[in-house]
């Protein structure tokens, strides 16, 4: 199920080796669809208090490892403080899921315990790791030695308990630690040293096991990439996902933004503008197809019966196309008729595309023939991850070259006025 991997250990490596050289490896892999879900009849509040504390400490102790002060002189940073920062963030991160592991509430306790256990290995490393190692062991360093189908299932299940019981979904997994929190405090906190680097910023470099992290050397070049034409390494992972390459559309989705990740994420318009990431090699190619084929997809089932839409969606973007999984996640967990409109937007009960809204549908139609005016109105005041919000967005970046928003209207199956 997982669309990229990469560590915790060669993320450190990654953005150290951008803060002393001038010129970044580092990359940050989007986090793999959560799989989820045991609900308690009442919340615990210790449990929750706790996770949040840990969570908060997690993302505090990582900013403390980036911030700018430890940069200051990119040719004498302090490694070994950064390794012993960094290792006891996450040593003390997952202490706390280990005590979880023998107080937290027994539907949900062998889950922690087992998270527990899964990362010891993980733990180890970064304990044995010392300065100057980062760079020489990332060709040697395996990411599927850390995750496993039974850890991602227990981690999805805390995902979804967090934010059915706590009001929060809190990660634990060690690939959604390393995409939610360590990459957004580091660049939180040194955002302004990495505009500084340049076009040196994303430049992957050999990354060895690591896995697949992209077929874009520079990603400096893609931030402007507005369509097919503007980049020919983009370019070809488009015309790759049009004939039927899918794992092509996701590495397009995780290389691109506006219409080239648009055209990504509708599996080059075979999939309805639906979740935020649509992972279209499982929803072309999978072959699970009811309750009991896949244990990730199981989970997102059990949190979108148990009423959370997230998972819903989750659900919808992870599962393959015409199976029972899909069309449950179609109907919110039977909540619905079967419906291409989000479960989280059909909670909410606002407009998510043309004919939900009158108003919004006024705007589209003015915005679709040039009115780069309408598209701005039409994206800040729809609802967000609409997709009369992908629509504005999208057509006034047209717009503003002179160009018609037909290849847009088509993806998000929506007319031209």
């Amino acid at each position: 199920m997982s669309m990229r991997h990469i560590t915790l250990f060669a993320a450190l490596a990654l953005i150290v080796s951008a803060c002393t050289s001038g010129a970044s490896d580092a990359t940050v892999a989007p986090s793999t669809t959560a799989a989820p879900t045991t609900t308690t009849t009442e919340p615990d509040a210790d449990v929750c208090t706790e996770l949040k504390v840990a969570d908060f400490d997690l993302s505090s102790g990582i900013s403390g490892v980036f911030s700018p002060e430890n940069f200051a002189d990119p040719e004498s940073v302090d490694e070994e403080l950064l390794v012993q920062g960094f290792s006891e963030a996450i040593s003390e991160y997952y202490d706390t899921i280990a005590e979880l592991g023998e107080t937290a509430p027994a539907d949900i306790r062998d889950d922690f315990a087992a998270v527990a256990v899964a990362v010891e290995p993980l733990r180890a490393e970064l304990e044995t790791l010392e300065p100057g190692e980062f760079e020489g062991s990332i060709d040697e360093f395996d990411p599927e030695e850390f995750s496993t189908p039974e850890l991602e299932a227990s981690a999805g299940r805390i995902e979804s308990w967090t934010n059915l019981n706590c009001d929060v979904e809190v990660s634990v997994d060690p690939e959604s630690v390393l995409t939610e929190k360590i990459f957004a405090a580091a660049f939180a906190s040194l955002g302004g040293l990495f505009e500084e680097f340049g076009e040196g910023l994303g430049d992957l470099g050999d990354l060895g096991d690591l896995g697949d992290l992209g077929a874009i050397d520079d990603f400096s070049d893609t931030f402007d990439a507005v369509t097919f034409g503007d980049n020919d390494e983009l370019d070809a992972l488009w015309e790759r996902c049009q004939t039927d390459d899918y794992l092509a559309c996701d590495e397009l989705y995780f290389s691109s933004f506006n219409i080239y990740e648009l055209f990504s994420v509708t599996c080059a318009g075979t999939v309805p503008f639906y979740a935020f990431s649509t992972a279209c090699d499982d929803k072309h190619n999978g072959t699970a197809q009811g309750y009991g084929d896949d244990g990730l997809l199981d989970s997102l089932y059990d949190s979108c019966a148990a009423g959370d839409p997230f998972s819903c969606d989750q659900l919808f973007g992870s599962s393959p196309i015409g199976s029972d999984y899909e069309a449950f996640a179609r109907t919110c967990g039977d909540l619905r008729e079967a419906s291409n409109t989000p479960c989280e937007l059909f909670d909410s009960g606002d407009p998510f595309t043309y004919g939900d809204d009158p108003a919004f549908d006024a705007l589209w139609d003015t915005c679709s023939v040039g009115d780069v005016d309408a598209c701005d109105d039409l994206y800040f005041e729809s609802p967000f991850g609409s997709a009369y919000e992908s629509f504005g967005e999208n057509c006034r970046l047209l717009g503003e070259r002179g160009e018609d928003c037909g290849i847009v209207a088509e993806l998000l199956d929506g007319p031209v006025g």
